[in-house]
């Protein structure tokens, strides 16, 4: 059986049940509503994800080395703090609900998600050459900062049943388009407490994709016409191509650009080993076109709990 005849049989059982019943009974319904996603924007957490990789490897690996076949004395390299990867989203609504029979209701909304994840991070490595001279280089990252945002217009299909005296199980579905944007923001300081940034590293980007939901809900009723609820469900919401601006200043270099957002490779091989780093970028300069080896996506996608107030009209 198609998806259509599933959804015209489920639509059809539920208006066996007749109409709304009651010539006065009150038949809009507006919802406010806020809760908690889990989210995992792999493309856009590469960004946190290739410093975890770079560091160890280039001040860590690489010190090894050379102190191993004798290019240096020694070394010392003190890591504080962590990049982290964004896991978490506020997902806030309004929705408007027509009941069209005591077990159907359709309803049209609009829903905003948002997360952020802000990472601090300072590096200190000490080199002592073979010589005995040392060379120190200190960096501090404050902050390290990705997010993401989604709008997304509503329609929704809802089947309700009540289970006992003023509590109600539901069953919804809903979709719209999903209006995604990104940003990326990495200041880099020379030092702990340093007033002047050495590099101050901005990027965002934009753009449309799609939102399909399916869920349970519990309601119950809190008074002659308020009710509260708890909805849980899974949530697929994706932009497949985005674009923006950005902009980097350095003390010697200000510059600004418009671009789409892809994933760069970076290819890290020399004589202490070899690594692949995949990282989220739109700035494509005529040296890093050929780094270019797919689209950005963003995927907002995962697990939501929400909890909300209804009030019948």
């Amino acid at each position: 059986m198609s998806k259509r005849a599933v959804l015209a049989l489920v639509i059809l059982l539920a208006m066996v049940d007749g109409p709304a019943a009651g010539a006065d009974q009150k038949r809009l319904q507006v919802e406010l509503y806020g809760g908690l996603a889990a989210v995992r924007p792999g493309d856009l957490n590469s960004l946190p994800v290739c410093y975890d990789e770079f560091f160890p490897f280039y001040y860590v690996d690489r010190y090894e080395y050379y102190r191993q076949v004798g290019y240096i004395q020694d070394y010392e390299t003190q890591m504080e703090g962590r990049f982290r990867s964004l896991r978490w989203g506020l997902p806030i609504g309004l929705r408007v609900r027509y009941r069209v029979t005591s077990l159907l209701d359709l309803s049209l909304g609009v829903r905003g998600l948002w997360g952020s994840a802000v990472s601090r991070f300072s590096i200190d490595s000490l080199v002592v050459d073979r010589d005995g001279h040392p060379s120190q280089l200190v960096r501090t990252y404050d902050p390290l900062k990705i997010s993401a945002a989604g709008i997304m217009p509503l329609l929704g299909l809802h089947i309700r049943r009540s289970i006992a005296s003023g509590i109600a199980l539901e069953a919804f579905l809903a979709g719209g388009p999903l209006l995604g944007s990104v940003g990326y923001v990495r200041t880099i300081f020379a030092g702990n407490g340093e007033a002047t940034p050495l590099s101050s590293l901005l990027q965002k980007g934009s753009g449309v994709g799609v939102g399909l939901e399916a869920g349970l809900r519990l309601e119950a009723l809190a008074g002659r016409d308020l009710r509260v609820f708890l909805e849980t469900g899974y949530a697929y919401q994706a932009v497949g191509a985005l674009e923006g601006g950005g902009s980097l200043r350095t003390a010697s270099v200000e510059e600004a650009w418009e671009g789409e957002w892809g994933m760069k490779e970076y290819d890290l091989m020399d004589y202490w080993g070899a690594h692949s780093l995949l990282v989220a970028s739109n700035r494509w300069g005529p040296e890093e076109a050929t780094l270019w080896r797919r689209g950005f996506r963003l995927d907002l996608s995962g697990a939501q709990v929400r909890v909300g107030i209804a009030l019948r009209l």
